[in-house]
Order: structure tokens, then C-alpha cells, then sequence
């Protein structure tokens, strides 16, 4: 079990438990419930009723056959059917002018035959198929095609959930990074559109920061570009227009991230005025103001439609290469943690044991939801946390940690790789469990970082 200073972190725990503290209890199960059973659509849906009012114009007025060459990406259910190779291959026998002409009409028909996310269940890889496109639209430069590409984000959430991914999609914003640099006035229009999902939006803020990030001498350009943009949003919220007022905590996370001290006053003047979600951030305006200088620089880890798809044949080739044998992993699985060294594990036998009665609660609940349970004092940390689990009535899916002040204690590997590792050094004593605070076993809650979910212990 590693000692580790407690670091924050961002990832989409922290998004869904927000979430998750807007329902009431009842209402909460319900979203759970929803989750557990594939529902996804059933929020997608519900998602278009609440805000997306877009008109989109009948694009089977402009939608011409498909190109033949083109079929082989029409029907292509996985990638297997049609190997991204080949795919470039027909790429050339065309001029790119008119291949330019037909990959935008391909996304047309996308459009049109597009009835929802499971009229085609076994299109596992469909959203591959713009990743394809995307990248020769990178290859051949085909900066005008950034139009199109917008229409694509103007779409419902049902369809991008189909063709893209709602958090961080690294292809979208790879594709507006490399074709919109030199159309930021395009960029800041879209990004004024009412009645459009955010996730194109929040892409959108991710690719332009990243033009700062990968060329310096236009950071005060991109500043710009944000001040522009939040100045815009300003207006709209005094005039009662929220619909953006969900993604200002994304940019002003993003604005970390390139260090935009020159955003913080109209920063501090909306979130001054308005109530502003804090999912990603998590801080006030103070906090903001005072990090922000000596943020971290962070930008994309993949910038371009090339280097993610040779990521993506490297995956392939890797699964091609290395057949998964269930149970070959079981045997290798065995011989690492043999049952009967684990079980001598359970306790420190060189400690003088005593009892200890402890009072496990979770924080916030009302009424108050706990347990007491006896256990020894030279109990291991991981060994409590399965007690934990078997006290509240959790199976131990979820990664856990305990937490003393500022230090945290988890398994070796449960930051980097989610890998169970048997506790072997540290001892669960008097003086720690009075103070452990420890993320285990709700949904999404392995986040050491959200509050509301933690639960705290005492003895007796």
C-alpha cells in the first residue's frame, strides 16, 4: 500500500456524482437503475427534450447516391470489414476535390438514415466510420470541410452518443484542431448557437486552447478568443439566456490548463454574478485566482487523426496478435494470489492485538446510514476495507483508499491501472482509524475527492 499526498484529480466520477446530488434519493436509484439496464438512450432522450431545439434542414434536398468507392465504409459494420489501409487506398484513386465532395455527402446520409441508437446493434464499431473520414479530411486538408463537421456537432445526443464520444471525444476535437486554426471566427460563432448539445462546445474549447499549447506565439490570440467568447455568454445570462451556463465551468477548467490569467476578470464577474456549477473545477473564484498562474500546462495527448489512427492499428494488431485466454488469465491469476498466502495476510501476527468497535457512517446521509463493526487493531488496511464492503452490503468493485490528514493509503496500483495488490506493510492502529475517511463501494465513487460519498469511522 502506497503513502501518497493527496492530488486532485478530474475524470468523469466527479461528473456523475454531481450529477447524481441533484435527485433526491429515490430519484437517484431510478438514474442507477436506469444505468444498470443499458437506459443510456432513455437519458439521451430525455436529454433532447430538455434543451435541444435544433431545426436541421432537410439534407435529403442536397444528398446525392453514394460514391461506389465509398460503400465498403457504408456497410462496414466493424473495422475488421474494412481495414483502414484499404481505406486510404481508395482514397487515391479519386481527386481530392471530389473525394472532399463525397465524404461530405457520405456524412449526409448519415444524417438522413440516422433512427436512433440501436437501429443497428451490430455496428459496434460505427463510430469509426467518422474517425475515417476525419482523418482523410486531416490528410488532404480539406479546411473547408470544418462545415460540415459543425453540422455533425449540431446533431442530437442520441446521434453523437452513436458516432462519437459525449466526454472528451479525442477524434472530434483532433479533426477541429488540425482543420480550424485558421477559422476561429467560425469556432466562436458555433459556439453562440442556442439549442445545441454541449459536447460540441466543450470540444470545440479544447481545440482551440490546444492551438495555444502547441504554438506560443498565438497564446494572446486564443486569450482573445476566450475573453470574446465569455464576455458573449455574459450578455446572454443577463438577458436570462442560460443554456451555456453549463459549460463555463468546462472552460474555465480548460483556461487552467493553458494558464489564461488574462480571462480571470470576466471570469470572477460572471461567477460573481451567476451560480456556476463547479463539476470540474470544484473551487470558487478565489481558488481559481489564486491557481491559476501556477496551473499546470496541460494539452491534448493526441493532437492529430494520423497518430490516433496508428494508435488505433496498433490496437488491433495487438488484439490480433494476442488472443485473450479466460482461462489461461485464471491460472496466472492464481499463482499471483494464492489464496491460502492472502489469507495469512489478514492480520499482523508480530502486533499485540485489541479490540476495537468502530462506527462506520457515510457522510451527508440523513437520516444517518452506519455500521459498527469489532474487529482487532492489527487488522490490515486492505482486510478492513473488505470488511467495510461485507458490513455495507457492497460487492468491492470499486477501487477504495483510507485517508489520515492529507496522506492517502491505497494499493499499489489502483491509480494507474485498477489492479487489486494485497496490503503487506501497514497496520490499522488506534490513532489512524479515528481519523480514516475512505471512498469504498458506491457508483462512480472511487474518487477520493468527492465529499459527499466518503464515509468516516470511529472507535470505541
Amino acid at each position: 500500500m502506497n503513502k501518497k499526498k493527496n492530488q486532485t484529480s478530474i475524470d468523469l466520477d466527479a461528473i456523475m456524482t454531481e450529477v447524481l446530488n441533484l435527485f433526491t434519493p429515490e430519484e437517484q436509484q431510478e438514474v442507477i437503475d436506469i444505468l444498470s439496464n443499458n437506459g443510456l438512450e432513455k437519458i439521451y432522450q430525455q436529454m433532447e427534450e430538455a434543451f435541444y431545439h435544433y431545426q436541421h434542414p432537410d439534407y435529403s434536398l442536397e444528398a446525392t447516391p453514394i460514391a461506389a468507392y465509398l460503400q465498403r465504409l457504408w456497410d462496414m459494420q466493424t473495422c475488421k470489414d474494412y481495414p483502414f489501409d484499404e481505406f486510404k487506398k481508395d482514397c487515391t484513386t479519386v481527386p481530392a476535390a471530389e473525394l472532399e465532395k463525397d465524404l461530405r455527402n457520405f456524412i449526409l446520409h448519415l444524417f438522413i438514415h440516422y433512427q436512433g441508437p440501436l437501429e443497428n446493434a451490430k455496428e459496434e464499431d460505427r463510430p469509426f466510420k467518422l474517425w475515417y473520414i476525419y482523418w482523410a479530411m486531416e490528410h488532404y486538408r480539406m479546411e473547408s470541410s470544418l462545415n460540415i463537421i459543425l453540422e455533425i456537432m449540431r446533431q442530437s445526443p442520441t446521434f453523437l452518443a452513436s458516432y462519437c464520444h459525449l466526454v472528451q471525444d479525442e477524434a472530434t476535437i483532433a479533426i477541429i484542431y488540425q482543420l480550424g486554426q485558421n477559422q476561429l471566427p467560425l469556432l466562436l460563432s458555433f459556439m453562440n448557437e442556442d439549442g445545441i448539445a454541449p459536447f460540441g462546445k466543450e470540444d470545440i474549447c479544447s481545440a482551440v486552447a490546444q492551438i495555444a499549447i502547441t504554438n506560443p506565439e498565438r497564446r494572446l490570440e486564443i486569450i482573445n478568443w476566450f475573453c470574446q467568447l465569455l464576455n458573449s455568454y455574459y450578455d446572454q445570462f443577463e438577458r436570462g439566456e442560460d443554456n451555456n451556463i453549463a459549460i463555463i465551468d468546462y472552460i474555465t477548467n480548460t483556461l487552467m490548463n493553458i494558464r489564461a490569467i488574462e480571462t480571470l476578470p470576466i471570469l470572477e464577474k460572471i461567477y460573481k454574478r451567476f451560480k456556476i456549477p463547479n463539476t470540474l473545477t470544484r473551487k470558487g473564484i478565489k481558488e481559481i485566482k489564486k491557481e491559476m498562474p501556477h496551473a499546470e500546462l496541460k494539452g491534448l495527448e493526441v493532437d492529430s487523426m494520423e497518430e490516433l489512427m496508428n494508435l488505433l492499428n496498433e490496437f488491433f494488431a495487438f488484439n490480433e496478435n494476442n488472443e485473450f485466454d479466460d482461462n489461461e488469465f485464471d491460472e496466472e491469476y492464481d499463482d499471483e494470489f494464492d489464496d491460502d498466502e492472502y489469507d495469512n495476510s489478514f492480520y499482523i501476527g508480530e502486533q499485540t492485538s485489541k479490540k476495537l468497535n468502530i462506527k462506520i457512517s457515510l457522510i451527508d446521509s440523513d437520516p444517518e446510514i452506519y455500521r459498527i463493526v469489532e474487529v482487532p487493531s492489527d487488522i490490515r488496511l486492505e482486510s478492513f476495507a473488505d470488511v467495510i464492503n461485507t458490513a455495507m452490503g457492497w460487492e468491492g468493485y470499486h477501487m477504495h483508499l483510507f485517508q489520515k490528514g492529507k496522506t492517502i493509503y491505497t494499493t499499489e496500483e489502483s491509480d494507474d491501472d485498477f489492479l487489486f495488490d494485497p496490503v503487506k506493510a501497514h497496520i490499522l492502529n488506534m490513532n489512524m482509524i479515528s481519523e480514516i475517511a475512505g471512498c469504498i463501494g458506491l457508483p462512480w465513487n472511487h474518487n477520493k475527492h468527492i465529499k459527499r460519498t466518503k464515509h468516516k469511522a470511529s472507535f470505541s
